[in-house]
């Protein structure tokens, strides 16, 4: 065992390094780059307090080049369900039937992955008064629902104001509706590259991914290594950490 520190010979020290290198990353620095993978996704899904579907417009045309697709709706009818407690001090902050603030969800995709948090901040801002204009914002990991929950039309949603798919404002979006059939073949074969897990993509894509199952597998290997690279080389420093290692679908 060789001690590091200290007074060590020029060779020791050269073993010493090579042992260091060879050592594991420590727990808590592999969480977090786990978690920074996560975070970061070519989907996302928001809640925006902006005061208009216009200030909303205004952030998508400045960040148009690095936006594949888009939509949004203004929720300006939407009531409580229920009572809401503050959990701290146990007051009533909202009471059941009242109405809620105006908010505006919006669906984006994007050319590259992006963090969330950077995302959130394209449509953080102040009001006149200089207070704070928050942003909500999670990773896709439904885009049928998330889409589809713009208009209330997904299964927790029915009890929600119905909204009209003519409120939507879409730009590359083919669809807004259940009952049509989509085609999540790009998507998945994307994810596959990314290095999602298969339970994510079970739950992720359904029964058609099974059904499928063995066609994406082997359309993902016959993918040569210079294609592969190709993709890779659009943007190097957004890419997902696991491009470029094995296929964890071997």
């Amino acid at each position: 065992m060789v001690a590091v520190g200290g007074n060590i010979p020029t060779a020791t020290k050269t073993t010493a390094c090579v042992i260091l290198s060879m050592c594991p990353p420590r727990p808590h620095r592999e969480k977090e780059r786990m978690r920074e993978f996560y975070m970061r996704s070519y989907e996302h899904f928001l809640i925006s307090y902006l005061p208009s579907l216009e200030d909303v417009q205004k952030v998508l045309d400045n960040k148009a080049k690095q936006i594949s697709s888009y939509a949004y709706i203004m929720h300006d009818k939407d009531y409580y369900i229920d009572d809401e407690i503050d959990k701290d001090t146990g007051a009533v902050l909202h009471i059941k039937g009242e109405l809620k603030p105006p908010h505006i969800h919006i669906y984006l995709r994007l050319i590259n992955n992006r963090d969330v948090s950077e995302i959130r901040r394209w449509f953080e801002s102040k009001d006149e008064n200089g207070q704070k204009i928050n942003c909500l914002s999670r990773i896709v990991r439904d885009r049928v629902s998330c889409i589809n929950y713009l208009i209330h039309n997904t299964k927790s949603s029915k009890n929600k104001y119905q909204y009209s798919v003519d409120d939507v404002v879409t730009y590359n979006v083919e669809h807004i509706d259940d009952d049509m059939p989509i085609d999540n073949t790009y998507y998945v074969v994307e994810d596959m590259l990314k290095g999602l897990p298969r339970m994510e993509l079970l739950k992720k894509y359904g029964r058609d991914f099974l059904y499928h199952y063995s066609s994406y597998v082997q359309f993902v290997k016959d993918l040569s290594g210079e294609e592969y690279r190709n993709i890779a080389k659009t943007d190097e420093k957004e890419l997902n950490p696991v491009w470029g290692e094995p296929m964890p679908f071997d």
